[in-house]
């Protein structure tokens, strides 16, 4: 039976030898490991073990789980083989392909030499019916993307296998603005993209946690100078209040307490004096409200004139400037500009 046709339900029916030379590699996955095996690889005979049982059973779906979960633990060209064949089974072909692609790099110099031409005519066969992309960047380490999906470096030795029909391609690269480009991909053929990627500009280029710091810290620093500022505007209203309550009152006991004549009592001297006491002590707490003003709207001051001075380019012609005015009625400092 052809390695192209379909079995009613959709699934590729490979080739009997391609499936022989699978079942051969299990006897050499799957066997007990040796005193000198390392624990990585016993896990995965154990985890590819389960992986042929599933397939066996008709589960692809959990074979292709347990594979990929054997190669995590001890990543070898020889479970490629089965990934492939799984994945083909299952219809993901540009994926089969890949696999395929991966066993012969890393095992076509040491596996028996059957087994490297079945697994090269069947990637032949799926090439005529997939497009191949090869991406080539300057940029160091670049990583590619298709259509959200199939994350693979740039420089690897193989190509990126498609459906026919159009794709968007993603390529990214540390210090460098990500570029996405459209790919038409035609089953049969390879094609060569050409990415340029632009580089970052420096105060661009930092780490996301450092400029995540930095605008913690810029926050935290205008929060405070707005406290701060926002506890002048209280102190100085309860002074305000203070020293009009206080002068009244003052004024009242001051008047009160110089009526007073000789004849009268010596316990309305010591009423009358009690109260110009009580309105000197209202005076008395808006001065220190006063003050408490003054010191808070200093540390606002201080907090917003003296921003990182990438911040201050930033909002150039916004920050606020302290500025001396006088004329001949009276002297005085003057804020100016925006918050």
């Amino acid at each position: 039976m052809s390695s192209s046709a379909h079995s009613a339900a959709g699934r590729t029916i490979l080739p009997p030898a391609l499936l022989l030379v699978a079942a051969a590699i299990v006897a050499q996955l799957a066997l007990p490991a040796g005193a000198s095996a390392s624990d990585d690889k016993t896990r995965a005979a154990a985890l590819f073990k389960q992986g042929r049982e599933l397939e066996r059973r008709g589960d692809l779906a959990g074979a292709l789980e347990r594979y990929r979960a054997a190669y995590e633990q001890y990543p070898s060209y020889k479970i490629d083989l089965n990934t492939g064949i799984v994945l083909q089974r299952l219809g993901r072909d540009p994926e089969a392909a890949d696999a395929f692609e991966r066993f012969l790099h890393k095992g076509r110099a040491v596996s028996p030499g059957h087994m490297v031409r079945q697994v090269a005519n069947q990637l032949s066969r799926l090439r005529r019916k997939l497009g191949r992309l090869k991406v080539v960047t300057a940029a160091g380490g670049a990583r590619i993307t298709v259509d959200g999906r199939c994350c693979v470096d740039a420089g690897r030795p193989w190509p990126i296998y498609l459906w026919p029909g159009e794709h968007r391609v993603e390529v990214r690269a540390a210090g460098y603005a990500p570029r996405q480009e459209p790919v038409v991909a035609v089953a049969g053929q390879r094609r060569t993209l050409t990415v340029k990627l632009q580089p970052l500009a420096a105060g661009r280029a930092e780490a996301p946690a450092a400029r995540a710091a930095d605008a913690g810290s810029r926050t935290s620093r205008d929060t405070w100078a707005w406290t701060a500022l926002g506890l002048s505007v209280a102190c100085a209203a309860g002074a305000a209040a203070f020293y009009g309550v206080g002068g009244s009152r003052a004024n009242t006991a001051y008047d009160d307490y110089s009526a007073l004549s000789a004849a009268d009592p010596a316990s309305a001297f010591d009423d009358r004096w009690a109260r110009v006491q009580a309105a000197e002590r209202l005076y008395i707490g808006g001065h220190v409200l006063a003050g408490a003003a003054a010191a808070a709207a200093g540390v606002a001051v201080y907090l917003l004139l003296t921003r990182p001075p990438e911040e201050r380019a930033a909002r150039a012609g916004h920050d606020l400037r302290l500025g001396l005015s006088a004329d001949h009625r009276a002297v005085g400092l003057s804020l100016t500009g925006g918050f």
